[in-house]
């Protein structure tokens, strides 16, 4: 019983809230994170490696063309680089990918995800 108490206890309070007790990303996966693309090492802490964080990376730029070329429809503008800083902080404090992006492909379906939504897996 004990062990599952000190399992439990390791998880973040909230969705969002990155858990406390994982293990340090080594300085050099950081250093070569940064040397790729700037915004890479904050992706880290979340995706754990260098993989996922940049197929996470790819789909928050393809994101804000999207919204970019939403809003130039209605002729606004958007700072698209301002834009990606604060997509690219929201999931480094941990908030789910999905929940950021709009939605999760479950088989063929597109799922619309905010928070209270069950993220589908």
């Amino acid at each position: 019983m004990g062990q599952i108490f000190a399992l439990v206890t390791s998880f973040p309070k909230h969705d969002h809230e990155p858990a406390k007790n994982m293990p340090r990303l080594p300085t050099a996966l950081l250093r070569k994170a940064r040397t790729i693309d700037p915004f890479l090492p904050a992706l880290l802490a979340p995706c754990r490696d260098l993989h996922t964080a940049k197929n996470e990376l790819r789909w928050l730029r393809e994101h804000v063309e999207k919204v970019a070329k939403a809003r130039r429809a209605k002729r606004d503008k958007l700072a698209k680089g301002a834009l990606l800083g604060q997509l690219v902080r929201e999931r480094a404090r941990g908030k789910p990918l999905q929940y950021i992006l709009g939605s999760e492909y479950f088989g063929d379906l597109e799922i619309q995800c905010k928070p209270g939504v069950l993220i589908p897996r």
